[in-house]
């Protein structure tokens, strides 16, 4: 890290440090609404998963269906 940013990245810090003991509630909405997105994000990606799963389900039962009910016959 360049020295420039080191001077930034703590005028930062002392800045939300700031605004967390001035107004805590604006701090808490932030989490709050990161935490949300982040929840939701997941979700999403695991919706994305679990189809992608099915699909590939499908298209093995598609291709190798007589041999699946071949094997559960005997």
């Amino acid at each position: 890290m360049k020295e420039n940013q080191v001077v930034q990245l703590q005028d930062l810090k002392e800045a939300l440090t700031e605004l967390v003991e001035e107004r805590p509630e604006i701090f808490k909405n932030l989490l709050t609404e990161i935490i949300r997105e982040r929840i939701l994000q997941l979700s999403t990606d695991k919706e994305a998963r679990k189809k992608e799963i099915e699909s590939l389900i499908h298209e093995d039962f598609e291709k190798y269906g007589d041999v699946y009910r071949a094997l559960a016959r005997s």
